[in-house]
């Protein structure tokens, strides 16, 4: 199993760690139709090759998926992902390592000696469990739009004090403050809440921000933040008709 360190970092891909390695090796899982991704028949899973993609395409693939994930990585000297877009040393050793493997393999076994993480980068795998409460953006442009999904979440609801005290919710946001996703992480307690909740974000129209190269922020609500019981928890009286 991959779990994720608590300790904020730059990037997503940097708070990786292995907890449980997976036994299976990348060149025994089964081909499929994506270079970058095989079928493991021992867990009946998909399994993706981080070291294969961008830092940004790995990112996005971790922070889009929900449940269960499994990933396959070439480790660096400092404990971090190697990818595809990795500094030339690293990238060229990787490479060499995936073109002579087998012969490297020997000649380390002749010499028991040699240290085999100073000669290739290791290859690790595992399941990755859902996104935690602390990734997400934490800027204050982040902030401040929690606060306001907070607010229309209280709308949703007849009591916040006891409706929303616990769960949490992803949102994916454009350039433009456009919604494009809302996906429940754990729920609320009640299937009807967290629908009623995730048809009123993919509606909301969140503040804009500079475009990044990715394009888009993902906002992680919970509601057992104590930030967000400052603001009111009654449900604003509805406008007589």
């Amino acid at each position: 199993m991959v779990e994720l360190n608590k300790d904020r970092s730059n990037s997503i891909l940097d708070n990786i760690k292995i907890a449980s390695p997976c036994p299976v090796p990348w060149d025994t899982m089964e081909a499929t139709e994506e270079e970058r991704k095989r079928f493991c028949r021992q867990c009946s899973l998909h399994v993706y090759d981080l070291s294969g993609m961008s830092a940004t395409e790995a990112e996005e693939l971790i922070e889009s998926s929900v449940g269960r994930l499994c990933v396959n990585f070439y480790q660096r000297p400092d404990g971090k992902v190697m990818t595809d877009d990795c500094p030339a040393a690293l990238k060229a050793l990787r490479n060499r390592y995936r073109r002579v493997a087998a012969f490297i393999a020997g000649i380390l076994c002749s010499v028991p000696w040699l240290p085999l993480q100073a000669q290739t980068p290791p290859r690790l795998g595992g399941m990755i469990c859902p996104m935690p409460k602390d990734v997400g953006d934490t800027s204050e442009y982040g902030k401040k739009n929690v606060k306001k999904l907070y607010g229309i979440a209280c709308k949703q609801v007849d009591s916040p004090a006891t409706d929303l005290v616990r769960g949490s919710i992803r949102v994916t946001v454009d350039s433009t403050g456009k919604v494009s996703d809302a996906v429940v992480l754990t729920t609320t307690g009640s299937v009807a809440v967290d629908n009623k909740l995730i048809a009123a974000f993919k509606k909301a129209q969140l503040d804009s921000f500079k475009k990044e190269p990715r394009g888009k922020k993902f906002l992680i609500l919970n509601f057992d933040d104590p930030a967000l019981k400052k603001q009111t928890d009654k449900k604003p009286p509805s406008t007589p008709q």
